[in-house]
């Protein structure tokens, strides 16, 4: 580990395969390129550098730039009108000011170039994590915006005091996010959506894809009414809320890009000399790759920087102080994805509708012999764009899932409708079980080892299967079988084509959505954090984001862990009124 105020030395993010988001990370820098705001153009009007605020005092210091972050920010200063001092602490530099579909086409390939992924596997040839993002938004720079709301069914092993909770917050966490259903975002969404859904309604697997466990007409919504403006929907992205804080409360909200928290440094003692409680601890300082910064005795730290860095970064802070099973429970959603077209004969009617889209979201479960129900669902969208040339800037803004760089021209065929069909799957590991999948450090490093079970690899196996059956049952109902289509990549030079054959690359070797391996809960024997998401052993440090979910379903994490961080940011103004740390 560097030694505090030691810089890490910038270096240039990889040009990645063109399905990096789910592709392992051999291939992508460990370190990301860390700039500082005052050598950032951009940056620097908006955010600092920390010697420019080490010796202020803050209420709470976030880790993180994130989606997370942003809510737990956002609450804190909206509650107390400014009143809270905040600082957040982000590894990464300014790449874009807002969502990368809010903007031209061309940004898109930075998705597959600014990418990072600081660990390291066990197992080099068995499966990764996606990358990350490694500048301020995060991974929700460019992520798809499907934000479900999860049932307690769908949430088994939560505690019930936290499930109760959420009823609270769910409604908060989708106007933070600008939730809105796919048919109330415009004229695109008139005809073909309606069909689809009439389509999936007769001819879908009740036994899959269970009635009762639908959304009402296969609807959820998406981030994507970030704007009341008359340019239309906008997809939501964190640095709006960061630039926005700053501008609106200064001297009250700082955000340092470019600064990376490598440990966080801990006492037994107040400084006062008062001691804390028997076993407990008091972070009092972190260390970052900007030097030190030290933390009031009424400061709360919360970090919001992605489960496995601050996985790893409290593993190898609090060594001896958290319990051996830290770091077990890790879980996350196996993908699936492919692109289908079916003549358009199969949807007759559409061709003088000009672009329209159809976005769904399939609810589905298996029941596995050896163990409890696993979830998986498909991010099903479709497009009629028979006029390609003039329709390509809208197909690009509304589609919620943009990761492959070759969709547009998937979903442009004048003789086809198009469709993206990608599927997630719930991996699950057990909380304590050292022989699963987990995370752990090892001589300072970050290191992943995920071991799927029978049960996991049934379910992929099971999940693909269901989503073929859906292209070949449903969306190309009376047409001859051998004229579905499947999209296969280009490579070494050769650009993409479409072939009757399902591509063999559909089945990503690496996982989405990770998470539990700080898993909350009621009893310190049983669980890394509490219900209010702090470590049990540390006084003031707290964990915002998917890590604390003790289960993760394959619904998308999003909503949930924004809604729990916004229902922190309330226990850390309540605990302030009681009278903070101290």
């Amino acid at each position: 580990m560097p030694n505090a105020g030691q810089p890490v030395h910038e270096v240039s993010c990889c040009a990645a395969p063109s399905n990096a988001s789910t592709e392992p990370s051999a291939a992508c820098p460990k370190v990301p390129p860390l700039v500082p705001a005052g050598r950032d153009p951009v940056a620097k009007h908006y955010f600092k550098e920390l010697n420019e605020v080490r010796h202020q005092q803050y209420d709470v210091v976030i880790v993180g730039g994130g989606a997370v972050g942003a809510a737990v920010l956002e609450r804190l200063v909206g509650r107390t009108g400014g009143g809270m001092r905040v600082l957040v602490l982000e590894k990464g530099g300014f790449l874009l000011p807002e969502h990368v579909q809010n903007m031209d086409p061309r940004f898109q390939r930075l998705m597959q170039k600014a990418i990072c992924s600081p660990w390291r596997l066990k197992n080099p040839k068995g499966y990764d994590l996606a990358p990350q993002i490694p500048y301020l938004g995060g991974r929700a720079l460019f992520w798809s915006t499907w934000i479900p709301q999860p049932s307690r069914e769908q949430m088994p092993d939560w505690p019930e005091a936290v499930t109760d909770d959420l009823d609270r917050y769910w409604e908060p966490a989708k106007e933070f996010l600008g939730a809105v259903l796919p048919h109330e975002m415009g004229q695109e969404f008139r005809t073909f959506q309606p069909r689809l859904q009439e389509r999936l309604r007769m001819g879908l697997d009740r036994e899959l894809f269970p009635p009762r466990i639908q959304a009402p007409g296969f609807e959820v919504a998406l981030a994507s009414k970030a704007t009341t403006s008359r340019l239309g929907y906008r997809k939501f992205s964190p640095v709006p809320v960061f630039v926005e804080a700053v501008e609106t409360h200064p001297g009250c909200v700082d955000v340092v890009t470019g600064c990376e928290v490598l440990e966080v440094r801990h006492t037994g003692h107040r400084h006062t000399g008062c001691h804390c409680r028997e076993g407990v601890r008091r972070a009092t300082e972190v260390s970052t790759t900007q030097g030190r910064l030290s933390l009031g005795e009424e400061t709360a730290l919360v970090l919001a920087n992605g489960i496995i860095e601050s996985t790893g970064l409290l593993m190898d802070s609090f060594a001896g102080v958290l319990p051996e099973f830290t770091g077990t429970n890790l879980g996350g959603h196996v993908a699936s994805w492919f692109s289908a077209r079916v003549p358009r004969r199969a949807w007759p009617g559409l061709e003088e509708e000009g672009l329209q889209i159809g976005c769904l979201y399939l609810r589905g479960e298996v029941y596995p012999s050896d163990g409890p129900r696993r979830d998986f669902h498909i991010h099903l969208m479709g497009a009629s764009n028979p006029h390609p040339k003039d329709s390509l800037p809208d197909l690009y803004r509304l589609i919620p899932d943009s990761f492959d760089q070759e969709f547009l021209q998937q979903l442009s065929d004048p003789d086809h409708i198009g469709f993206l069909v990608h599927c997630l799957g719930e991996w699950r590991s057990t909380p304590k079980d050292m022989g699963g999948s987990r995370v752990y450090v090892q001589h300072g490093e970050t290191v992943l080892d995920i071991r799927p079970s029978a049960t996991d690899m049934a379910l992929r196996t099971a999940m693909d299967e269901a989503a073929q059956e859906v292209v070949r049952s449903v969306l190309a109902r009376g047409v001859d079988p051998c004229a579905v289509e499947y999209w296969h990549q280009g490579s070494d030079g050769r650009p993409g084509a479409w072939s009757s054959r399902i591509p063999e690359g559909r089945m990503k070797e690496a996982l989405v959505h990770e998470s539990g391996t700080l898993w909350m809960g009621t009893d310190p024997a049983e669980s890394v954090t509490d219900i209010n998401c702090r470590l049990h052993h540390v006084d003031n440090v707290y964990v915002a984001g998917a890590a604390t979910f003790p289960t993760s379903g394959s619904w998308n994490p999003t909503l949930a862990a924004v809604a729990l961080g916004q229902r922190l940011a309330d226990h850390l103004l309540a605990r302030r009124r009681k009278g903070g740390f101290a």
